[in-house]
């Protein structure tokens, strides 16, 4: 812990790195060879907000998303802030909020296959594509994917464009659980509830699925065998994929193909 008022060059001399914390643009800054100070708190932001890069960098993560059941509910406005009201009384923290989309292409060309193409606000630089019957293989791209299927729908390489699905809502954390609570709706109509559940420090992805499952368990009163029934047919032929292995990586796609199936799944259903 660096004092008040300590000179950037003084630690680049004794071998530290100079590392600030700029207000303006809320990033962490490399500071430049002139007498700039930081200050001990702006410093200790800036390691905080490094510390945080650096976990995503080098520790994996599991995650879960599952249609939340609503029915007991008068509308599933009050069923999100009961499931909200569970969570904060367990211990968990608001961070921000959380946004997920989906839009779906359907081909102008026979035999050709619809694309669906997603984005989560934990990603903001990239943008996921899936086309049907594909054998799960999810394209990862940036963010501007999704600009380009727009131009080749007015080029008539896509018949429609579906509505858009959107799942917003809340981010929280608890220790080492990362939560994201969302209301899912279709042109302004709510179709229903889903909530994502991650753990991110992990060395086996078997491991972070059991305490997944405790997490929910625990903090929502679910039955096991309700939280069985409601995982997405991609995660279970991930998980039944683990059996053959030791361990395997796991990658937001995974995340966003359990996001898609469920929200195909909703476009289906009547309006709550």
């Amino acid at each position: 812990v660096f004092p008040a008022a300590t000179d950037g060059r003084y630690l680049r001399g004794e071998g530290y790195p100079a590392i600030g914390f700029s207000p303006m643009i809320n990033t962490p800054i490399l500071l430049h060879d002139h007498n700039e100070y930081l200050h001990k708190d702006v410093f200790l932001h800036g390691i905080e907000i490094y510390v945080k890069l650096f976990e995503n960098l080098t520790n994996g993560e599991s995650a879960y998303v599952i249609q939340l059941p609503s029915g007991s509910f008068k509308s599933p406005a009050e069923a999100a802030e009961s499931y909200l009201e569970k969570l904060e009384k367990g211990g968990a923290k608001k961070t921000r909020p959380f946004q997920v989309d989906l839009v779906s292409y359907s081909p102008s060309i026979t035999n050709s296959k619809t694309v669906h193409v997603l984005s989560h606000s934990e990603y903001p630089a990239s943008s996921f594509a899936f086309a049907e019957q594909s054998n799960s293989q999810m394209l990862v791209a940036d963010n501007t994917f999704i600009a380009l299927m727009n131009k080749l729908k007015t080029l008539r390489a896509f018949e429609t464009r579906l509505p858009k699905m959107e799942a917003r809502g809340t981010r929280l954390e608890y220790q080492d659980f990362v939560i994201n609570l969302g209301t899912v709706s279709q042109s302004q109509t709510t179709k229903g509830l889903v909530l994502e559940v991650a753990y991110v420090p992990m060395d086996e992805t078997r491991d972070g699925y059991c305490l997944i499952q405790e997490f929910l368990q625990s903090f929502l009163n679910m039955p096991k065998q309700m939280i069985q029934k409601l995982i997405t047919e991609q995660l279970s032929h991930w998980i039944r994929s683990l059996k053959d292995k030791k361990d395997a990586e796991y990658t937001p796609s995974i995340t966003l193909l359990q996001y898609m199936d469920i929200l195909i799944h909703m476009r289906k259903q009547p309006n709550e």
